[in-house]
């Protein structure tokens, strides 16, 4: 029998609890976008082998997130017979300690349709009629005041993935000059049951790099958020420098 949908319970739950919340001091908003990039690159991984476009919908209440990330590539590749595709829908909350630290819980569903599984099938990965389609990730983080700019967040499958994937992920920001700049170190300590997620059986440094962000003026009431990206994957022994402009 196939699963319940979990992350559409979660965000479900969450929508009501944005709607019996809100008030005059906190406010639902919703915002909604796309970055188009010249290749999707995800904790040192290359997905799609392509550019890709990357929608998004986010629905936020104070501390409490729920919506959507999508990316499409442009383009066929070499492994699938169409081109690489993902929705993702996640539900986080952020507490903000009153010394300006900030505690945030997520849990992220990962779905893959250019795989060919339906999307409500929550099968886990020992179902005697195979894996699901989807892949359910908690992650827990802390990030730093503006005083001690650094982050940190780990990341651990819980459903459909019989290594129980790990991934751990150390980020520090400032700014040079109106470019924001984002410093980050992931590591795993990977899987001997699905050593593929991750690409490694033993602990192991696989998404290490920098993002430069700034916005250009294009007219007097419109600014593009431009970005570039280096990340070195030294597992695998792969670098990407990809660009990246939002909408």
């Amino acid at each position: 029998m196939k699963r319940k949908p979990i992350i559409a319970l979660l965000f479900a739950v969450a929508l009501v609890l944005a709607a019996g919340q809100a008030s005059a001091e906190c406010k639902l908003e919703i915002d909604g976008g796309a970055d188009l990039v010249s290749r999707y690159v995800w904790r040192g991984a290359d997905f799609g082998d392509s550019p890709a476009l990357q929608p998004w919908l986010n629905f936020n209440l104070g501390g409490l997130d729920a919506g959507f990330w999508a990316s499409y590539a442009t383009s066929n590749n070499l492994w699938l017979d169409d081109p690489f595709a993902e929705i993702d829908a996640y539900v986080s909350y952020t507490y903000q300690v009153p010394n300006g630290v900030s505690l945030t819980g997520v849990v992220t569903d990962y779905y893959f349709p250019s795989e060919g599984s339906d999307y409500f099938n929550y099968d886990n990965y020992d179902n005697e009629d195979g894996p699901g389609a989807h892949v359910v990730e908690l992650g827990f983080g802390i990030t730093g005041p503006e005083s001690l700019p650094l982050s940190f967040f780990g990341f651990v499958n819980v459903h459909n993935d019989e290594g129980n994937n790990m991934y751990f992920e150390l980020g520090y920001a400032t700014t040079v000059k109106e470019t924001d700049l984002e410093f980050f170190i992931g590591a795993t300590p990977g899987s001997e049951d699905t050593p593929g997620y991750y690409g490694t059986d033993d602990l192991e440094v696989i998404n290490l790099g920098v993002v430069a962000s700034k916005d250009v003026k294009i007219t007097e009431h419109y600014n593009l958020p431009l970005f570039v990206s280096y990340t070195l994957n030294p597992e695998d022994e792969q670098a990407y420098l990809l660009f990246g402009m939002s909408f």
